[in-house]
């Protein structure tokens, strides 16, 4: 029974099928190629059932390459220092592309790690030292770390340049991006890192700029007078919103207690904060690793040799986590266990993996982690992989690198949902408040228009004995309007709760004074907004998703534009005409001396309207969403005369209309 196979961002009409294969026993499909660096397709099966089973959908990704770092036996290729286990650096908007640190190669996969390759150094380096320290991927480059100095590498991997910007020498570590930034944000870049020295300095670099952070006296107010040295210990970054979260190594020289505390930096308003709580003995050696989740209200974890902390909403909620076994209620004891790998889908799922190739599950907004049977594993060097283009899978991968020319990866699927539920036995089924949690939100970007809204539902389905209920946060609130209407549905067996939003763009035009305070309202009400909705109460073996993230950005859509609508036609690419001097005043509004000779492109333009001086004229404009039509304009809007022409008048001035003149800048 032939498959249906259908393409992201482009129409099913595009796929070829090519039928059946008797030979080789498999369905063919010809699919065409895109621009964008992966498309992901799904294969979905006829609706039938065998022994009460159902044919599950398929996913697989076509890839693109993004960065062009061919190599060959010969050639000079990156050294790091030494790993033991490899170490992933995802590219934060390309999830199938990676960096892996292991052992002491440099490696990158740009195909969900189905195959890695060396980089190779190109031509133009000049410096001896070869040996990487740290690495990550910003928008089209490849940010390295070598003898303390920062070197990007382009993605065309012939060009390598040296951050002049940057203190040379002296840089202690970087870090780029948890997450991929929207394009739309007009705060955020996902051509942005940071770096830090020794002794505390802190840099940004964003679209080939650097900015010196200073962390001021002010902020570090309670630590001053208490500790004599404060260094930076661990950042993350944060896209959405644009934030910092850093690590402070307070250090009493009289004693040597080392406390850390942690600090949120807004980069859009550029205000401190510093959470509410502090772990303290950390030995000076063991490491701080920090990753933010995916929520619209700074969320982020924390982590050290054998301890998981949490600081959700905006450091209003903290904590530690509890490793347990669930099915004999019992903590674990967390003596010898060392993280190795915490890893974050995009949809919320966290695996923890020890050392000893122990696994730990729990989700966005969990305290929890639940302890999962790893399997066996052919080695204790495996790392964790996430395909954050199919729905929450997780791998376990090898690398195999002993041959110098080919390297091999060996990737395993987890079967989460089944060792969750497993490891959740006998409670597995009724645990969860809620039976399903579906929304028509898209994870991606909405845009809003002034005068436009969008509507989007999401409902929880729940047993009587449970209450229900689905909450709605949101950053940067105060650029849209948003209403929430909820109707609940009673039932004898399950209950359901319809939560339905609408979001529109506010509207002060009535505010406006002149045509200078409209452009600067405009801009202080662009932006992005991001939301999130929710279960308010969700256990580790609920159905997925867990919750839901979306943007929605406020202002003109980038591709929205406006063209005179013109039904005549015509062939000439030029049109030129002439304007007699009687008929049109200089620029000073002298009379003119001589005729005017206009050439008028007719490819920017569209062709000419032929106009009687007996006929009154007002254009027709429509709106289109690149060269999709959206609709007829019916706003206000101005038209004026460019060469100084005398020989007409117009019918209405917006005086005599009683519009305010800034109005009409639609």
């Amino acid at each position: 029974m032939q498959p249906d196979v259908h393409l992201e961002y482009l129409t099913d009409s595009a796929i070829i099928n090519k039928g059946y294969d008797t030979n080789k026993s498999y369905w063919q499909f010809a699919v065409p190629s895109h621009t964008s660096y992966q498309t992901r397709y799904t294969i979905r099966g006829k609706p039938m059932s065998m022994y009460e089973c159902f044919i599950e959908d398929s996913y697989q990704l076509i890839t693109h390459k993004k960065f062009f770092y061919e190599t060959l036996a010969t050639e000079r290729v990156w050294k790091t220092v030494y790993h033991s286990k490899p170490q992933i650096v995802k590219d934060p908007c390309l999830r199938n592309v990676a960096l892996i640190m292991y052992k002491d190669h440099l490696y990158m996969t740009q195909d969900s790690m189905k195959s890695i390759n060396n980089i190779s150094i190109p031509e133009s380096y000049s410096e001896s030292q070869e040996i990487v320290q740290d690495a990550l991927i910003i928008k089209s480059h490849i940010v390295l770390l070598i003898d303390g100095s920062v070197y990007i590498q382009h993605q065309d991997g012939v060009n390598i340049s040296l951050v002049q910007d940057l203190p040379i020498g002296q840089i202690k570590a970087i870090k780029g991006h948890d997450w991929c930034s929207i394009e739309h944000d007009l705060k955020a870049s996902n051509d942005m890192f940071i770096a830090w020295t020794d002794k505390g300095a802190l840099y940004l670099y964003e679209d080939g700029k650097t900015d010196n952070v200073t962390i001021t006296d002010s902020a570090l107010f309670p630590f001053i007078d208490l500790y004599s040295k404060i260094d930076i210990f661990q950042m993350a970054l944060n896209a959405h919103p644009c934030s910092l979260g850093i690590a402070l190594k307070l250090t009493n020289t009289s004693d040597s207690n080392i406390e850390i505390v942690f600090m949120l930096i807004n980069l859009e308003s550029w205000s401190w904060q510093v959470l509410p709580f502090t772990l303290t003995e950390v030995n000076d050696v063991e490491a701080v690793h920090m990753v933010f989740q995916k929520t619209p209200v700074t969320s982020f974890l924390f982590w050290t040799n054998g301890s998981v902390f949490y600081s959700y909403k905006e450091g209003r909620q903290n904590g530690k986590f509890t490793l347990t076994k669930y099915h004999n209620f019992s903590n674990i004891d967390t003596t010898g266990i060392e993280i190795q790998q915490i890893t974050i889908s995009s949809e919320g799922d966290m695996l923890l993996l020890t050392n000893s190739n122990r696994m730990f599950y729990s989700t966005v907004h969990s305290q929890t982690m639940l302890e999962i049977e790893s399997g066996e594993l052919p080695t204790d060097d495996v790392a964790l992989w996430t395909d954050d283009y199919v729905s929450s899978q997780f791998f376990t991968v090898f690398l195999n690198t002993d041959s110098h020319t080919t390297h091999f990866v060996y990737k395993r699927l987890i079967p989460l949902r089944n060792e969750v539920l497993s490891s959740m036995y006998p409670y597995a089924d009724s645990d969860c408040p809620y039976e399903h949690f579906i929304s028509n939100i898209e994870s991606g970007l909405y845009e809003v228009d002034m005068n436009e809204e969008i509507n989007v539902w999401s409902m929880l389905v729940y047993p009587p004995t449970t209450s229900g209920s689905l909450e709605l946060e949101m950053y940067r609130p105060t650029l849209l309007e948003n209403y929430t209407f909820v109707y609940e549905q009673v039932g004898e067996q399950l209950n359901t709760k319809n939560m339905t939003i609408r979001f529109a763009q506010f509207s002060h035009l009535n505010q406006y004074k002149g045509p200078s305070s409209f452009y600067e309202e405009r801009l202080r009400m662009m932006g992005l907004v991001t939301f999130e909705v929710r279960p308010s109460k969700t256990q580790l073996n609920c159905p997925l998703p867990h919750h839901i993230v979306s943007h929605i950005f406020i202002g003109c859509p980038r591709k929205r534009h406006i063209r005179i609508y013109n039904p005549n036609t015509c062939q000439e690419s030029t049109v030129t005409y002439t304007i007699p001097s009687r008929y049109y005043r200089n620029d000073n509004g002298s009379p003119a001396t001589k005729d005017k000779v206009v050439e008028y492109n007719v490819k920017q333009y569209g062709c000419p309207f032929n106009i009687l001086n007996t006929q009154s004229f007002r254009p027709i404009i429509h709106m289109y969403d690149g060269n999709t039509y959206v609709k007829e304009v019916d706003a206000n809007f101005a038209i004026w005369e460019e060469y100084g022409r005398v020989d007409f008048q117009y019918n209405s001035t917006m005086r005599s209309v009683s519009i305010p003149a800034n109005q009409a800048s639609t």
